[in-house]
């Protein structure tokens, strides 16, 4: 590894900088220290050995909220789909025929029944058959009849 020109610290191969005491490789030596006019050696690298621990440490810790943004939003996305899905259940029963909805059915038809009944007996005897038929159907819409 070759050496720092200002703090004749080992630096990489392939570094611009010095990591000791950020001096650009390749420029003369402008430093010196204090007491001796010797360079210092040294090296960031080798003063803090945990610092590149430190950033693959912090790597990881990226890599677990990553994953855990992740793991919500495909909770999310799941809880969004069991909604849906619950809805569409929903709309199914509602769809399907219950015995007591059948019934209730039944008697609408015969309440229906009586009511034209009713209207042929009590309406005039020269009544239209059209006019007739025109008052059963806006029963039936205004009530709800199915016209099956």
């Amino acid at each position: 590894m070759p050496d720092c020109e200002n703090c004749q610290g080992q630096v990489l191969p392939d570094a611009t900088f010095c990591e000791a005491c950020g001096h650009k490789l390749g420029t003369p030596s402008t430093k010196k220290t204090a007491d001796s006019g010797e360079t210092k050696p040294g090296s960031l690298r080798s003063e803090l050995a945990f610092l590149s621990g430190s950033i693959d440490q912090a790597k990881v810790r990226l890599d677990q909220w990553k994953q855990k943004g992740d793991q919500s939003k495909r909770a999310a996305e799941r809880e969004a789909e069991q909604k849906k899905s619950e809805v569409e259940e929903a709309k199914k029963d509602r769809k399907k025929r219950s015995p007591f909805r059948a019934v209730i059915q039944f008697l609408s038809g015969l309440v229906a029944l009586a009511a034209f009944v009713y209207l042929l007996i009590k309406l005039p005897r020269n009544t239209s058959p059209a006019m007739i038929m025109h008052l059963w159907n806006s029963m039936q819409e205004e009530f709800g009849f199915d016209q099956d």
